[in-house]
């Protein structure tokens, strides 16, 4: 996957943004884990554009839940935009010219719906299976339909990873480069696969944390022997690759570097 998609800034976007939200979904968060949160938060703003919305899911979550918080939130959260603006960072291209043009007219709008709806399911199939087959389709279709019913009973409690999870994919459905979607559409993989898995939970269960420590003991012996098996193949697929350039001079990492 990452050889086929070329990911880059989706790295530090991740860490950033799923550090951030695990802080600010703590019961009782204090005030400096609160603002590192949102700092953390708003670095991801910097790294992609897509980190505006979690900046602004973080600001309707703190007026809804801690309003006494929502100026601390406001100033953590837009200082790093503030300095990169006044360092002079990022391109000076804008989007909101092309989005203007995509959804202001309504038929065009519903073409982009449409095109940027089918992209978004071929990107997350080809996340997993860039071969799929009926099992791989179906599987990914259960993942989906979980996902999607505990996104929405997290969204009825306005939770921040909700917040976050729809706004990214309300901007994903109008995104103009649909030839990328595989590529946007990786940092909200983990946070998906986390929903489909919260609503496997038991009823009246909500968390892990309410289950018994036997349970997840032992849940946990069996998520992590199944990670070891996937990083094992990885290992092994990702060593077949390399010894296949291994008579092939390989590309000059200065020349990407210098290209990026």
């Amino acid at each position: 996957m990452l050889l086929s998609v070329e990911i880059w800034s989706e790295f530090l976007f991740i860490v950033l943004v799923y550090v951030g939200l695990s802080l600010l979904g703590k019961d009782k968060a204090s005030n400096l884990e609160f603002i590192l949160a949102c700092l953390l938060i708003g670095l991801s703003a910097i790294t992609r554009g897509f980190g505006l919305f979690a900046v602004a899911a973080v600001l309707i979550h703190t007026t809804v839940k801690n309003p006494r918080r929502l100026l601390p939130a406001l100033l953590s959260g837009l200082l790093p935009l503030g300095l990169s603006s006044l360092a002079g960072w990022g391109g000076n291209r804008s989007y909101f010219e092309i989005f203007s043009a995509r959804v202001t007219d309504i038929e065009a709008l519903k073409s982009v719906l449409t095109e940027n709806a089918q992209a978004i399911w071929r990107a997350w199939i080809f996340l997993f299976d860039r071969t799929p087959d009926f099992f791989s389709i179906a599987v990914c279709l259960l993942v989906v339909l979980f996902a999607a019913l505990s996104f929405f009973r997290r969204l009825r409690t306005l939770e921040i990873d909700s917040l976050f999870c729809g706004a990214y994919l309300a901007l994903l459905l109008i995104w103009p480069f649909p030839a990328v979607m595989e590529r946007l559409l990786v940092p909200l993989a983990p946070l998906l696969i986390i929903y489909a898995l919260i609503f496997l939970l038991p009823r009246g269960v909500k968390s892990p944390e309410q289950l018994p420590i036997q349970r997840v003991n032992k849940a946990a012996a069996y998520i992590a022997t199944g990670c070891g098996f996937i990083l094992l193949f990885m290992a092994i697929s990702t060593s077949a690759i390399l010894l296949k350039h291994h008579l092939e001079p390989l590309p000059d990492p200065m020349r990407y570097l210098a290209a990026s």
